[in-house]
């Protein structure tokens, strides 16, 4: 147990980068974002407002590796991506000029990749991901959101996408991303070529319960209650692809929904490597580079941060 002590809010997402963990926290009077140095735990670096001024943040809503020390944090609200360097908060300097700016309507998610172009993520009219190039040129479109008969792919896109909501991530070396849905057994394995998105492996085993509703221009697919949330958390390594799984639904387990035990492990092909039954319920994973250390959320009454050894698979 990391700093069993601290008194943490809502940790939202945690990424594993310059031998660091990174801390999104909605909800902590310290600020919204926390650095571990896992070399000397003996202090938390936490900074980050939110407010429209400079260096602050309006609605931070997405994380993505811009490169191994720095976390791209993509803005909902201004539909940017602003870089957090891990050294230069760790200097106790705070400066987030924008790396990059968004002027599609509808995107959700912005990933840098090495070829310095960016996926695009969103609730589009005619796609789930654009592939821009680094003057934020789209260069194509790519996919739909799933469907599982004629009834459901008459639903416009962009509200589908509302019901098939998820993570992404991409591996360390940006060329390489997945996308797990929270509330299906659906993941999508992408390999992210100079100028093109292949897809590598998808699983579609099963399909939310939802409802959708269109008011004027306002859009929403709220989940029945008895929806089970399966994917909730994802890392990734070199090798691998971590999920965390869920498979609970709110109306039976309440806010034990959003956390589980069960840990899936694939390789970036789609094949799937292991399954880990955890001896804790958590909430937020990573992993280290060497695919040793797993760390994660547990909500013991209050949140804490754990560490489990992972042995070699």
């Amino acid at each position: 147990m990391l700093f069993k002590d601290y008194l943490w809010g809502t940790p939202m997402d945690m990424m594993y980068l310059d031998s660091s963990l990174f801390v999104f926290d909605e909800r902590n009077e310290s600020g919204l974002f926390h650095v571990i140095e896992l070399d000397r735990l003996d202090s938390i670096h936490s900074f980050g407002e939110k407010g429209q001024g400079d260096n602050e943040f309006v609605m931070p809503f997405d994380f993505q590796l811009i490169n191994n020390t720095v976390v791209g944090v993509f803005d909902l609200a201004n539909k940017s991506l602003y870089p957090v360097d891990l050294r230069e908060v760790k200097r106790h300097l705070y400066k987030y000029p924008i790396y990059a700016k968004d002027t599609i309507a509808n995107t959700i998610k912005l990933i840098p990749t090495i070829y310095n172009t960016f996926v695009a993520q969103g609730f589009y009219d005619d796609c789930v991901f654009k592939l821009w190039g680094s003057g934020m040129n789209e260069i194509r479109s790519y996919g739909e959101y799933p469907y599982k008969d004629a009834d459901e792919k008459s639903i416009e896109n962009r509200l589908r996408g509302m019901a098939y909501q998820g993570m992404i991530r991409s591996n360390p070396s940006r060329n390489k991303f997945v996308y797990a849905v929270k509330s299906a057994n659906i993941i999508y394995f992408y390999e992210i070529n100079p100028k093109d998105l292949v897809l590598v492996k998808k699983y579609e085993y099963n399909y939310p319960k939802y409802i959708t509703k269109v008011q004027g221009d306002a859009r929403s697919a709220p989940m029945a209650p008895d929806n089970n949330k399966t994917f909730i958390s994802l890392c990734t390594s070199e090798r691998y692809v971590y999920a965390l799984y869920s498979g609970k639904n709110f109306k039976s387990n309440g806010l034990e929904a959003f956390s589980g035990n069960i840990m899936y492990v694939f390789d970036w092909s789609g094949k799937p490597i292991k399954k880990f039954v955890l001896n804790a319920s958590l909430t937020q994973i990573c992993v280290n580079r060497n695919d040793r250390e797993l760390f994660g959320f547990s909500n013991m009454r209050e949140p804490v941060i754990l560490k489990f050894r992972l042995n070699k698979f």
